[in-house]
């Protein structure tokens, strides 16, 4: 699939990017003020978070192209709900902004329900347009990972029991969620050109402090320990990040290939 191969690809292109970043960091020269280091590592920080924002709108194409060959009436219901309120509207023709009572003739309803009967069992591609996908996926800025989760709840996905299953194998760090929220929090108050480095309820100098204090906070939370450098620690964000998204993507394939399964012992 077209999406899913420009997004691979995108994905391998940035991790590359963001992995000299931190090198470059990681190999300041000492004659850097501290003021110079951290303007690098905030920089640093707002890549990343740009990185978790492009990902999560380029996934939503890759998610929605993998359905294009199921038929309308075997969507996942908040998908299919959506793609027949559309026909539902383009039937109504002129009447669509009406309510109910509004309509005083039978034949709408008809129209609107035949609609609905002829294209049930054709595939999604033949009927997808801008409108659908538009009704379909979050274009806003700034997500949060519960935005993603809200997303994946239309295709009968829950990222929260992905994410979990994974840090109990071994496959993400537990305090993910934490970290990702940090990323968000902070690449924020940069953009607004907040200059307080804040945490919790602690003000911090530099954010080189400010990360080396949130590495004690998550090992004493999550009881691991934790040996990155504050670069090195948001350049493990970003391999997170990027193991989330292909743990969604396995998510997605693993429930369509049960849903065919499904379909076929019902045909």
């Amino acid at each position: 699939m077209q999406s899913e191969r420009d997004f691979t690809n995108y994905r391998t292109e940035k991790r590359e990017e963001i992995s000299t970043m931190a090198r470059i960091i990681d190999s300041m020269p000492e004659e850097f003020t501290e003021r110079e280091k951290d303007l690098l590592l905030r920089s640093f920080i707002v890549l990343v978070y740009a990185y978790w924002e492009s990902c999560y709108h380029r996934v939503q194409e890759v998610v929605f192209e993998k359905y294009q060959d199921s038929s309308i009436k075997n969507l996942p219901f908040a998908i299919k709900n959506k793609v027949y309120l559309y026909f539902a509207l383009d039937k109504a023709g002129t009447n669509g902004s009406k309510t109910i009572r509004e309509i005083d003739n039978y034949s709408v309803f008809q129209k609107i329900s035949s609609g609905i009967l002829e294209t049930e069992d054709k595939k999604l591609s033949e009927h997808v347009n801008q409108t659908i996908k538009a009704s379909v996926l979050n274009k806003s800025g700034n997500p949060t990972f519960q935005q993603l989760n809200n997303f994946m709840h239309c295709f009968n996905i829950n990222m929260d029991k992905v994410v979990n299953n994974n840090i109990n194998e071994g496959y993400l760090a537990p305090y993910f969620i934490d970290f990702l929220d940090f990323i968000i929090k902070q690449r924020n108050a940069i953009a607004h050109k907040n200059e307080k480095i804040q945490y919790t309820e602690k003000i911090f100098n530099t954010y080189f402090e400010c990360i080396d204090h949130v590495t004690l906070v998550y090992s004493e939370k999550y009881q691991i320990q934790i040996d990155f450098t504050a670069p090195d620690f948001i350049k493990e964000m970003l391999f997170q990040i990027d193991r989330v998204f292909t743990f969604l993507i396995e998510s997605v394939d693993e429930k369509r290939r049960l849903d065919e399964v499904h379909e076929n012992d019902n045909n």
